[in-house]
């Protein structure tokens, strides 16, 4: 399995995750980090990471043609600011995006420096500990496949596998090219949600603006065209939100969340079959519909408690 950490320098953030993860990952996981604009290993992130018992002094920063992004099986972009720019990734790649502060950019004495490198490092032991655990070791060994129904774009089969304890077993599985969700912003902090009919929900319900993604399309596409066609919006600019995986027991497909700002109002191009009205309110009256269940959607209720919190940070900006 390989994993790639990215940000805009690739001296401090990644260079950091790259040393903590490689110091706890299995053999079996290759660690990689790369940036959108590298420059050199920071020497305070370099002493900050000695400090805790890992020497990242043979580290360099890398360009992102040093990596391989279309081989990655999981990407995490440490892009802290909304002014930062984070690459955009091949479709089918597994993403996280934490945002964490560049330290590199604050200013002070060299005590007050230190204190924010070292704040920066053990947030970022953290979340690259937790992400190892999660991540496991090894992976399942396809034996067979068989197919049982191909359809418009999902594909429904049978796949024999070795499992990472041992256990051969039989999973019937749906693959799926995937989707993104998107919560339009609007600059007085209202959300724009959409009213659609679902005859699978057995009637109408309250959700963002969301859509398959087509052949090689890449999810901010799909979702430019989405906020289009379904809100009558167009997006001067997106937000990542992060992905989540919809019913893992059954199926591959990946929401990838997004918000987006700096709207402007366009025509609607809804599909024939799509029964839709735009519905504006306060992001807080979202929530509290989310929290009283008059939202039961869960791409939705993932994305407007995204907004939220980046909100909160104050990553994000309406």
């Amino acid at each position: 399995m390989r994993l790639i950490f990215l940000c805009t320098g690739n001296s401090c953030r990644s260079q950091m995750a790259e040393g903590f993860a490689r110091a706890c990952a299995p053999a079996s996981l290759i660690v990689e980090s790369a940036g959108t604009s590298p420059s050199s290993v920071h020497p305070l992130a370099a002493r900050v990471m000695l400090e805790a018992g890992i020497d990242i002094g043979s580290q360099c920063s890398k360009g992102l043609d040093a990596v391989q992004l279309d081989a990655a099986d999981l990407v995490v972009t440490l892009c802290g600011d909304a002014a930062e720019q984070c690459p955009v990734l091949p479709r089918k790649t597994r993403r996280h995006h934490w945002p964490i502060p560049d330290p590199a950019r604050i200013a002070g004495t060299e005590g007050e420096l230190l204190a924010a490198f070292r704040q920066i490092r053990d947030i970022i032991a953290a979340r690259v500990n937790l992400l190892v655990f999660s991540l496991g070791e090894g992976s399942a060994t396809v034996q067979r496949i068989t197919p049982l129904h191909d359809g418009v774009f999902m594909k429904f089969q049978q796949e024999d596998v070795l499992l990472p304890n041992g256990v051969v077993c039989n999973l019937k599985i749906i693959r799926h090219p995937g989707a993104a969700c998107v919560v339009p912003l609007l600059p007085n902090g209202d959300v724009v949600l959409i009213r659609q009919y679902r005859h699978a929900a057995g009637g109408y319900i309250l959700e963002a603006p969301a859509g398959k993604l087509d052949h090689g399309e890449t999810p901010e596409s799909c979702t430019l065209r989405e906020i289009q066609e379904e809100a009558g919006l167009r997006a001067g600019k997106l937000h990542r939100l992060g992905p989540i995986f919809t019913t893992p027991g059954f199926t591959d497909e990946v929401i990838h969340l997004f918000a987006a700002t700096q709207l402007e109002r366009v025509p609607a191009t809804p599909e024939y079959d799509e029964i839709i009205e735009t519905i504006t309110m306060p992001l807080s009256t979202a929530l509290d519909l989310a929290r009283s269940g008059e939202i039961c959607d869960g791409k939705t209720l993932c994305a407007l408690w995204r907004v939220e919190q980046e909100l909160r940070a104050g990553t994000l900006r309406p």
